[in-house]
């Protein structure tokens, strides 16, 4: 939760050919009461699908393109995880993008900020669950269910049928059948739960 100013501002950013480029009434807040786990932060940026997000808020210079790097957690002392807005966040444009792959995002009406995909199943150790399939993670007629993409959110948190199934393969593979391991998972299942709306 955060308490303090909202208000537009003339934003400044450098092109990749070096220029700078100033955006006019580009809203932003300055939050001077700040709890929960945005307290201490520098600044937050949001990249959602709402009306005063970055990217929607650049839309017009940015060709609704931009893409986020984020860097493997073990190097992120060394190494950053860039930010690309417009044209050279295409992989077409950019020559360090060989090999990446896109996954088509997935509109829903009932929460248009989120960013949904699309989820066939889940493989552990090479293979897949059995009894997963893409309809498990499928956006109901009223727009309930669905796999939303955060990279704001810490934990992957998955409904309780599908948790059960990955639980079942993780203590089959794992050899290690010990009271502690199956605790510490009915654990996060309960905590799953307690999260349910």
């Amino acid at each position: 939760m955060t308490i303090g100013a909202f208000s537009y501002e003339i934003l400044t950013l450098e092109s990749s050919g070096g220029k700078l480029r100033s955006l006019p009434q580009i809203a932003f807040g300055c939050g001077q009461m700040n709890s929960g786990s945005f307290a201490g932060a520098g600044g937050i940026v949001g990249l959602g699908r709402g009306a005063v997000s970055l990217p929607s808020q650049l839309s017009p210079y940015i060709s609704d393109k931009f893409s986020y790097c984020l860097v493997n957690l073990e190097m992120s002392a060394t190494k950053t995880s860039p930010i690309f807005f417009g044209d050279i966040a295409a992989a077409q444009t950019s020559t360090s993008a060989a090999g990446l792959k896109y996954t088509p995002l997935i509109n829903n009406p009932k929460h248009p900020t989120f960013y949904y995909v699309g989820v066939n199943g889940i493989s552990v150790g090479g293979q897949m669950i059995a009894g997963l399939s893409a309809q498990n993670f499928s956006i109901n007629t009223v727009g309930n269910g669905g796999v939303i993409f955060d990279s704001g959110t810490t934990l992957t948190i998955w409904n309780s049928n599908v948790y059960t199934l990955i639980l079942q393969v993780l203590i089959i593979i794992s050899h290690f059948n010990s009271q502690h391991f199956i605790q510490l998972f009915a654990c996060m299942l309960h905590f799953r739960k307690f999260l349910k709306p």
